[in-house]
């Protein structure tokens, strides 16, 4: 599970399909992001409760959709194993 900020998923994902080969769906990888309102570093505490409770829902989903550890870990590995960045060409 991981928590991103929204401003940068067009970057996160590119990279992300870099690494996995263009397969970030297919390996199961994009059930695992959530997508934070952008911004997130000058927040105030009650700013940050109140995204936190916008993604609540969709971390348990996360958290709870049947992955067991191994099964996270094999989706992790299978998608680093064959990395396809292409440095010449670049998409923003």
């Amino acid at each position: 599970m991981a928590l991103l900020s929204d401003e940068f998923q067009p970057q996160a994902l590119y990279q992300g399909e870099q690494v996995a080969a263009g397969a970030l769906d297919a390996k199961g990888i994009l059930s695992l992001l959530v997508w934070v309102p952008h911004p997130i570093s000058d927040q105030t505490q009650t700013q940050m409760r109140a995204k936190a409770d916008r993604c609540y829902g969709d971390v348990v989903k996360g958290l709870t959709q049947g992955l067991d550890a191994s099964s996270l870990a094999a989706k992790l590995s299978n998608a680093l194993s064959n990395p396809a960045i292409d440095t010449k060409e670049c998409k923003t």
